[in-house]
């Protein structure tokens, strides 16, 4: 009668049900954690692609525009040079008429036409931006515009200043092309031993 009068007890859940379940209750919310890391993910490489297009379109857009560039500059320093001989040609006609001419002209008239086509020559240097350098003489030397090749004694410009001008020198733009290339006097030798002579004479007195 004692056993019988005792309540039934519900079995206890094995360990592995109770895992079941867990994973049962919890199982939802892990996938749609899974699903927002994926998503994230698929996000984030889209943008990397996006990035490396633009990556790619800019450089080969800079590639282009250097490209572009460089022909340009090519362009305009040929248009340079062709503006540069056209304004030659006129006095190589010139010169290559007086030559012609010669034999039917005379001297007088040879140097006429030479010293036109000089002034011609000039004027086209101006319109250019060419100057010539021709320094004065008795200035001193600048060695920015000027080359000293030789030294003479001179007895009326001072030591250390311009005698002459053996070629003229030109700048263009305010930039030196060729530097005038002078003489330059140095101190008389003469004058200087005069004094020395006359101590010596002197001295023996």
């Amino acid at each position: 009668m004692s056993e019988n009068s005792n309540p039934k007890q519900a079995p206890a859940s094995p360990p592995e049900e109770e895992s079941k379940a867990n994973a049962t209750i919890s199982g939802p919310e892990d996938a749609s954690a899974d699903q927002g890391s994926d998503s994230s993910s698929e996000d984030l490489a889209a943008q990397n692609a996006q990035l490396q297009d633009r990556l790619l379109r800019t450089q080969a857009e800079m590639a282009n525009a250097v490209k572009r560039g460089q022909e340009e500059s090519k362009r305009a320093v040929m248009h340079a040079s062709e503006q540069f001989v056209r304004h030659f040609l006129e006095v190589a006609d010139n010169l290559e008429r007086a030559l012609a001419s010669r034999a039917e002209t005379d001297a007088k008239a040879i140097i006429e036409g030479v010293a036109l086509t000089l002034n011609g020559l000039q004027a086209t240097f101006t319109s250019l931006g060419i100057e010539t350098i021709e320094p004065d003489a008795g200035t001193k030397p600048d060695p920015h515009q000027h080359q000293t090749i030789m030294l003479e004694p001179s007895s009326e410009i001072a030591a250390g200043c311009i005698i002459r001008t053996v070629q003229k020198g030109y700048r263009m733009n305010q930039r030196l092309i060729r530097a005038a290339k002078v003489i330059v006097a140095e101190k008389d030798k003469e004058a200087k031993a005069e004094p020395a002579e006359e101590e010596t004479q002197e001295t023996q007195k």
